[in-house]
């Protein structure tokens, strides 16, 4: 995300209403790829049976 630090964003829509979920992973692009395999899959089918993010704003724990 160049120039915006996730948190700012995340702040920044919540502000506005949208449904936002920020799961922080700590390390650089390659290690941040393989430590977020798992939540991705849970992701897709979760939006796969149509279980979207819950309303308001929700900040998970990450490894």
């Amino acid at each position: 995300m160049r120039g915006r630090h996730p948190r700012n964003l995340y702040d920044s829509w919540c502000a506005k209403g949208a449904r936002v979920r920020l799961a922080p992973y700590p390390g650089e692009h390659f290690i941040v790829g393989a430590l977020a395999i798992p939540g991705v899959a849970t992701w897709v089918g979760r939006m796969l049976d149509d279980a979207l993010v819950p309303d308001g704003c929700t900040t998970i724990a990450t490894p």
